[in-house]
């Protein structure tokens, strides 16, 4: 405790991470994704994927020069990592490579929103592999990026936040990442076993997969 909560909140394989794309230097602009559990740091000319045990991946970006417009996007998916950005060269569709082939940049189908190409809402690994964006599921090698919707899980079932499509009716509805269909109004039990009288906000609830069994600053595990 010599350092008190500041040091026990600390993470050391950030700070590394953080030196090695920055150089130590404060001014360099970054851009941070989440790819739950891990976290993604990039720079300018390199990334880094983080987890519990460390840093799992470092790789230095192979964009074409001048063809980048806005922020890159990055998904972590089963070990690989997908890079992707506007391209100038493409009238500002999606381009992009999966860092196993990197000097094969092609063009991306997905979605669009301004300078960055990524809404950095949860993502969630799947048991049978792929990542599950609530608008799809990623592969690597996938040349097609789904939507991104919040989407959270008690570890069997999956549910995404919707909008309503403009009738109000915005709230979690379950979800089936296998068909990628949308279905009836419903939440984990968590969250739906409230104690009497209370109620819920739904769009700053969440559930997901714990990192460790044991609490954390960052989570609690609940049964």
């Amino acid at each position: 405790m010599r350092g008190g909560i500041f040091d026990e909140l600390g993470w050391p394989d950030w700070e590394l991470a953080w030196r090695e794309v920055t150089g130590g230097d404060h001014r360099v602009e970054l851009t941070w994704q989440e790819a739950w559990p891990y976290v993604i740091l990039g720079g300018p000319t390199t990334v880094r994927v983080l987890g519990a045990e460390g840093i799992v991946l470092r790789h230095d970006l192979r964009i074409p020069a001048g063809d980048r417009w806005g922020e890159p996007g990055y998904h972590y998916v089963d070990g690989h990592l997908l890079v992707y950005w506007r391209s100038q060269e493409l009238g500002y569709d999606l381009r992009g490579y999966w860092h196993s082939a990197p000097d094969e940049p092609q063009p991306l189908q997905g979605r669009t929103r301004g300078s960055q190409p990524r809404r950095n809402t949860i993502t969630l690994p799947l048991p049978g592999g792929g990542r599950t964006t609530g608008g799809g599921v990623l592969h690597p090698a996938d040349s097609v990026v789904p939507d991104e919707l919040p989407v959270i899980t008690d570890g069997t079932a999956h549910w995404v936040y919707r909008d309503g499509d403009g009738d109000g009716d915005h709230g979690w509805r379950e979800y089936d990442p296998a068909s990628g269909t949308h279905g009836r109004r419903g939440l984990p039990r968590f969250l739906a076993d409230l104690p009497p009288g209370e109620s819920l906000t739904e769009h700053r609830s969440w559930l997901r997969p714990a990192l460790s069994e044991r609490a954390t600053p960052a989570a609690v595990p609940v049964d």
